[in-house]
């Protein structure tokens, strides 16, 4: 392939996911309808509709020609019998007489690597057709047959050079909102014009409704370009477990501390996903992601402070967005994202930046499992330490909940107290539910922070002999939980945040009453039934070691199985 044709190549890619939607109002037609148009099919595909659950492939949308079956803005096919000239073979032949742009991986460059390069998030299969060149305004239908009513979510196989969005029509009718696909290109890469062939796949990018038997799906670019479309993997979605399930299944769990809320760690996967490994190794199945949108953390802002509007863009976001998946990729683990330390939208009361914050928050993660979790806004005290009159919280809560129930009926929202989550606040905080669904939401949980007595937990209390007793632990999860079952109406409570913060005195963990705190607080939440998530910030309050990518002490095992150390005595020199 000589360097001309692959200029030609990378000027326009876009490959059409499964069914992407654009500004331009879709085709009406029942499926079977004669001028709709029909399953592809050739010499050596068989002409049925496409299988749902399973793989389907762009390059067989629909046959039916120009306005029927798809639009492009024109009549070439730049890949078929252009870039890939017509030779006889089978690949640089198909479908090249129609306006839909089209082309496949090349592996055997000679010289030079195309498709299989080493900037590839994911390796796509040798000679996979795919659909590119696309512009916004441009869609086209794929027929598919669907195995049983249900929910389904898929896995898009695409290239980017800048990023854009695309959305689903099915029968004619909008099915999803825009889909952003983050760009691909990696500006490491020497070769400019590979720049549009970096592959990867967005995991559960689209979520689609759909009934049994034969259905259409329009695929639209909404925005931006030079993406290739490949396969759309289908699989049927988990079903949403409500408040309690979850509660059930979380268990033991983990804060990601001190990443994305603050700058002592790198806000990156490379440096969670060691950590997210070693917990989940060890039976934890809930990890915990405070995350600080509208303040400024190492200069960066994710979204803007007076308005809450969420930059798509950012990396920070895309970094985050990269560790949620990593996080919901596991079996049975539940993730938590909050909106952490926000100052001045707590201080001034920004109600309507807290919603639409939440608004984007809500549309940017819309098709992640409902494993994800959305806690509204933590520790919400103002600068000089009061706490937020209870009516403002309430209300900008409220706020916040619709817009999530907007997007998502079945996403499980946290709400908190109006200071620092301290069980007792919730009294007062939420005298009644009417702003979350008055009482009859099943997938809205209640959440406090358990650092009592902060003579022990809290950081910088002096020394650790503090004489706790069990009742310590027992007093604020029985204040919750006489709220969760009287105004809560029996909802689920989550342990947030607990923890000591030892390292601010000691530089290594060798006191047994802490040791004894970290043993026996997860067995008094689990006789509560409340599942917990540990402060771990990899600093005072260090669990896991960043700096080794290994627990730092054996705190673990005490929550884990408990633990015994010599000497065995609750108190000795190493708490003083």
């Amino acid at each position: 392939m000589d360097m001309k044709a692959m200029l030609i190549h990378g000027r326009r890619l876009a490959c059409l996911l499964v069914a992407v939607m654009s500004a331009h109002v879709a085709p009406a037609f029942a499926v079977g309808a004669g001028d709709a148009g029909a399953a592809f099919g050739d010499s050596r595909y068989t002409g049925e509709a496409q299988k749902i659950p399973g793989t389907v492939h762009a390059a067989y949308y629909d046959t039916g020609g120009e306005g029927v079956a798809y639009h492009d803005t024109d009549s070439q096919n730049h890949g078929s019998g252009a870039l890939n000239p017509l030779d006889g073979s089978y690949l640089h032949a198909f479908r090249a007489q129609e306006g839909v742009d089209i082309s496949f991986t090349k592996f055997e460059n000679p010289g030079i690597e195309v498709d299989d390069s080493p900037f590839n998030h994911v390796v796509p299969p040798v000679d996979q057709l795919y659909v590119g060149w696309t512009e916004p305004g441009e869609w086209f239908n794929l027929t598919v047959d669907v195995a049983h009513d249900g929910e389904y979510v898929g896995d898009l196989l695409y290239t980017s050079q800048h990023g854009g969005t695309i959305a689903i029509d099915v029968n004619g009718a909008p099915a999803t909102g825009d889909l952003t696909l983050p760009a691909t290109a990696d500006l490491a890469d020497t070769v400019a014009w590979r720049q549009w062939h970096h592959w990867d796949e967005a995991k559960g990018v689209i979520r689609l409704k759909l009934t049994a038997g034969l259905n259409r799906l329009t695929v639209r670019v909404q925005s931006g370009g030079d993406m290739n479309f490949a396969t759309l993997t289908f699989r049927e979605a988990a079903a949403a477990p409500d408040a309690h399930q979850a509660a059930a299944a979380m268990g033991m769990g983990f804060n990601l501390g001190q990443m994305f809320d603050n700058t002592q760690h790198p806000p990156t996967l490379a440096a969670a996903k060691p950590k997210i490994d070693a917990y989940y190794d060890r039976g934890f199945r809930v990890v915990r992601i405070p995350v600080t949108w509208t303040e400024p953390v190492g200069g960066v802002v994710i979204a803007d402070p007076m308005t809450g509007r969420v930059d798509r863009g950012s990396d920070r976001l895309n970094a985050l967005k990269a560790v949620v998946d990593y996080a919901l990729s596991k079996p049975g683990l539940y993730v938590v994202l909050n909106a952490h330390h926000e100052k001045d939208l707590k201080d001034f009361t920004r109600a309507k930046v807290l919603e639409t914050l939440w608004s984007d928050i809500s549309d940017i993660f819309r098709d992640r499992d409902h494993r994800l979790l959305f806690e509204i806004l933590n520790e919400p005290h103002l600068s000089n330490r009061d706490a937020m009159p209870p009516e403002h919280l309430r209300h900008m809560t409220g706020l916040a909940y619709r817009q999530i129930r907007s997007d998502d009926v079945r996403r499980i929202v946290i709400i908190g107290g109006n200071q620092w989550f301290a069980a007792a606040e919730m009294a007062r905080t939420w005298p009644d539910l009417e702003t979350v669904g008055g009482g009859k939401d099943p997938y809205v949980m209640a959440t406090f922070h358990h650092y009592d007595p902060w003579t022990f937990s809290g950081d910088n209390q002096g020394d650790y002999a503090d004489p706790w007793t069990a009742a310590d632990i027992a007093r604020p999860m029985q204040a919750m939980a006489d709220w969760a079952q009287t105004v809560g109406g029996g909802m689920p409570v989550f342990i947030g945040e607990w923890g000591v913060g030892w390292q601010s005195r000691y530089k290594t963990m060798n006191c047994n009453n802490i040791r004894q705190w970290y043993a026996q607080f997860p067995r008094h939440a689990a006789t509560m039934a409340m599942p917990t998530a540990v402060w771990d910030d990899g600093g005072w309050f260090q669990v896991y070691d960043h700096a080794t990518d290994q627990f730092g002490n054996n705190l673990i095992d005490c929550m884990e199985r408990g633990c015994v150390v010599a000497p065995r005595e609750r108190f000795h020199p190493d708490c003083l």
